[in-house]
């Protein structure tokens, strides 16, 4: 291997000879870190490398114009939909061509309460699209260092704003509230990075005619004359969350016992639920010494309180 160190008052053009082949035959083989049209560097100064040099078969090195490498293309920055990536993009280029350049990121300015975000590909010159994953929102700066193979380098700065991505969740995605009945419901919230964030604006509504009422601190209200599945809706900002709420048919409520004189038996009913599909009330039947068969014994009572012999 030829390491070249130390600088020298090279100009463009100028030879420096490594080997002076006394022979009229080609130099037999290469050095791993100086090839045929090579660009080797040492304190700055560039040289173009070959094995052609001087009479036509020695290995010179000739001095080159070095210059910093310019941007083409600004770095920017998009953050992903998910809100904790950042994809990167720059573009430079260089004396020596694109290939010869070397991009390294780097997190100049962070958010308090951030830790160092991280790079998916850096200090490569694949890095010219990199992505930063972060771990807490606000404003970052991130710089990049557009460096050439002589060393030479310049930067681009981009800023990015990381917002919080909401995700709003209902205490139950799933509940049954009798008719007339209430029943307490809890929001709540957290970024895209699990912190809790503030649900006190949010407001509550429930969807579907005779629904039953929700009302601004979460406490739903079943109908008390309707029966049903229905949608409420919590919604904070730009998120929402909803929950099912299933009203159930009312089922009336019986007693029997024996009448006082004996000869029967005392049944009596509650039934108030007048929904569409009840308001004709119910069937009384009855099954005699437990029998499996049934007859009707009255039809299509109404919401009253009664006694049947």
């Amino acid at each position: 291997m030829l390491l070249l160190t130390g600088t020298r008052a090279s100009q463009t053009g100028d030879a420096l000879k490594i080997i002076n082949n006394d022979s009229t035959d080609a130099i037999s083989g290469t050095f791993a870190s100086v090839t045929e049209s090579g660009t080797p560097s040492s304190g700055g100064d560039v040289y173009l490398s070959g094995y052609t040099g001087g009479d036509g078969n020695d290995l010179a090195l000739t001095g080159q114009t070095a210059s910093v490498p310019t941007v083409v293309t600004a770095a920017a920055g998009t953050v992903a939909t998910s809100g904790t990536t950042i994809a990167l993009s720059v573009l430079g280029a260089g004396e020596f061509g694109a290939s010869d350049l070397t991009y390294t990121w780097a997190a100049t300015q962070i958010p308090t309460g951030a830790g160092s975000p991280t790079f998916s590909v850096n200090s490569t010159n694949a890095a010219k699209a990199s992505s930063a994953t972060v771990d807490f929102p606000g404003a970052y700066t991130f710089e990049v260092t557009i460096t050439d193979g002589a060393g030479l380098s310049t930067t681009s700065d981009v800023n990015v704003t990381v917002n919080q991505v909401p995700t709003l969740s209902v205490s139950a995605a799933s509940l049954t509230v009798g008719a007339g009945q209430s029943q307490q419901l809890e929001v709540s919230e957290v970024d895209q990075f699990g912190d809790d964030m503030d649900t006190t604006d949010a407001t509550w509504s429930v969807a579907g005619t005779d629904s039953g009422t929700i009302d601004t601190d979460g406490v739903y209200t079943a109908p008390s004359d309707a029966n049903g599945t229905y949608t409420i809706t919590a919604t904070n900002g730009s998120a929402s969350a909803t929950a099912t709420v299933t009203v159930p048919v009312s089922s009336p409520d019986l007693s029997a016992a024996e009448s006082s004189d004996g000869s029967g038996i005392d049944v009596s009913w509650d039934f108030s639920d007048t929904a569409s599909n009840n308001a004709t009330g119910f069937d009384l039947v009855r099954a005699v010494n437990g029998s499996s068969s049934y007859s009707e014994i009255a039809a299509s009572l109404d919401s009253t309180f009664g006694q049947l012999h």
